[in-house]
């Protein structure tokens, strides 16, 4: 999806990296699609951008209670 897409935080902060597309994970949590990157690849990085309580829930249910880097709001 194109970060212009998304909600003001999380789009001001891709926008300030110069980051132009986006994966939704889940509600509230994206990753970063860059240049040359598959889905795939994006759905297993490392680092999660979003709001906090749903990076939480994300990180709990879906990657085992691991913390990711990443900003939330």
């Amino acid at each position: 999806m194109q970060v212009s897409s998304l909600p003001s935080q999380v789009r001001n902060w891709y926008q300030m990296q110069g980051t132009t597309r986006a994966v939704q994970l889940a509600p509230g949590v994206w990753t970063a699609l860059q240049d040359g990157a598959t889905v795939e690849d994006a759905v297993n990085t490392d680092v999660l951008e979003g709001f906090c309580s749903s990076i939480k829930a994300f990180e709990r249910v879906y990657r085992g209670g691991r913390i990711h880097p990443g900003a939330c709001w």
